[in-house]
């Protein structure tokens, strides 16, 4: 996993200019990353990537991470030794890479696991919308780490609740797009 953001960005973020919190904001780059990747289910930086899909006739394949940057192979083996003679030419398929669907111009046979797809997907750079859902995360975690799991405080007139324990709700909102639904 890569970090959706950077020490440097999340200083700017924060306006801090020394390097007396680098520490714990590099620590809290790191663990909201895989927060947001896990909330979102998806890897984000490009990745590559091994499936194994069963035949059932159709004409497409949904994969399971996207965009797709690249189809490396395809095979379909009933046998699933996925050697030489079971390589699909790729004259034979196309894939749509903001969807993730891998579309062939012939129904492929039915079978369990009978098709070997090799892919990359992801993105070459974290989104803006995504990287500054991580920059507001480690903000607002950083900023409460004093608190220790209060959910609001008062102080005159003033008052101020924190959500805590879920996705804060604008990092929620600029993540959306990119959570991925449970196959």
């Amino acid at each position: 996993m890569a970090d959706l953001t950077t020490l440097a960005k999340v200083k700017e973020y924060l306006g801090i200019g020394d390097t007396l919190t680098d520490a714990v904001l590099t620590t809290l780059v790191t663990q909201v990353s895989a927060v947001v990747e896990a909330h979102c289910r998806r890897t984000f930086a490009d990745t590559n990537y091994t499936e194994y899909h069963d035949g059932d006739r159709a004409l497409k394949i949904p994969l399971r991470q996207y965009p797709i940057i690249s189809v490396t192979s395809v095979h379909e083996d009933t046998a699933r030794a996925f050697g030489a003679s079971a390589l699909i030419s790729s004259d034979d398929y196309t894939f749509s890479g903001p969807d993730g669907v891998l579309r062939f111009d012939a129904r492929q046979p039915r079978g369990n696991r009978n098709i070997k797809v090799v892919y990359r997907a992801g993105y070459a750079t974290i989104p803006r919308d995504v990287e500054l859902a991580a920059n507001k995360w480690v903000a607002r975690t950083f900023n409460l780490r004093k608190s220790d799991g209060a959910s609001s405080e008062s102080l005159g007139n003033y008052s101020a609740s924190y959500e805590i324990g879920s996705v804060p709700s604008d990092v929620a909102a600029l993540l959306a797009p990119y959570v991925m639904m449970e196959s």
